[in-house]
Parts: C-alpha cells; sequence; structure tokens
C-alpha cells in the first residue's frame, strides 16, 4: 500500500508470504519517500479551513501565501486493502476570488456534488507554482465534504 501523509511524504508497505513447506518467508516493509517537492523552497500554509463545507459553495481559507495560489486540491483519504485502493482520488477546487484588498483569503467553490467527491473526508491542500517542476504543496489539512 502506498499512503499520503499530511506533511506531504509518502508511506508505502506490504510482506511477502511464501507458505511452501519448509520455506515460509514473512518479510515485512515500510518505507517513507520524501518527493522532491518537498525541498523546493518555502511550502504555503494554511492558517484557517473549514472542518466541513457541502457542496456547490463558496469558503475561505486562509494563507498567508493567498496571493501566490495557483491550486488547490483535495485528496481522498486511503482505504486499501488486499494493494487494492478503489476509494483514492484527487479533485481540484475552483479558485472563486484573490483580492488584494484582503491578501490572506482565498476564495474557492467546493465540488459540485457527490458524484466527483463521494461524502467523506479528505486531506485539503493549497499549492504555489504553475509548472508541474515549480509546484509546491502545504500540509494537508483534514476536511469533511458532503
Amino acid at each position: 500500500m502506498a499512503l499520503l501523509v499530511p506533511d506531504g511524504r509518502v508511506v508505502v508497505a506490504g510482506n511477502t508470504w511464501d507458505f511452501n513447506p519448509g520455506n515460509r518467508v514473512d518479510d515485512k516493509t515500510v518505507e517513507v519517500f520524501s518527493p522532491a517537492y518537498l525541498f523546493r523552497g518555502p511550502r504555503p500554509s494554511i492558517t484557517q479551513a473549514p472542518g466541513q463545507v457541502g457542496y456547490a459553495i463558496d469558503f475561505e481559507i486562509e494563507t498567508p501565501q493567498a496571493q501566490t495560489i495557483e491550486s488547490v486540491m483535495l485528496i481522498r483519504l486511503t482505504s486499501v486493502t488486499h494493494t487494492n485502493n478503489m476509494d483514492q482520488r484527487a479533485v481540484g477546487f475552483a479558485i472563486v476570488q484573490k483580492d488584494p484588498k484582503r491578501p490572506t483569503v482565498l476564495k474557492v467553490r467546493s465540488p459540485a456534488n457527490a458524484t466527483i467527491a463521494p461524502p467523506g473526508y479528505y486531506l485539503l491542500f493549497i499549492v504555489t507554482g504553475r509548472a508541474l517542476s515549480d509546484r509546491i504543496p502545504s500540509e494537508g489539512r483534514f476536511i469533511r465534504i458532503g
């Protein structure tokens, strides 16, 4: 299994089983991967966000970097079983407004419906940079959708 943790690292874990007589193997492994985006520079931070939002509503995220945020993402919490994750998804928010009069507030619109983002818990990330090689995510913040 692979698990994205709120600080942006990825935990990979698993085991190997071999039940051949006389050759029982039970290798358990856990590795922590730190992606390159963690080392690109200062990370944006979410100073305030709601703990729950409904569908198709505008809400505010407070961040000192509001004027430099290029995208807002939801990553659904994992539900791995037997190496399969049928529930993982990434969903983008529409940025509705960056107001120079309120430089620490980012107004965004939640997903339109449960088809796009089934009800439940997600990690909310704000991301700077337009080019893939320039993107830097915040630490994730738990939010309930629906």
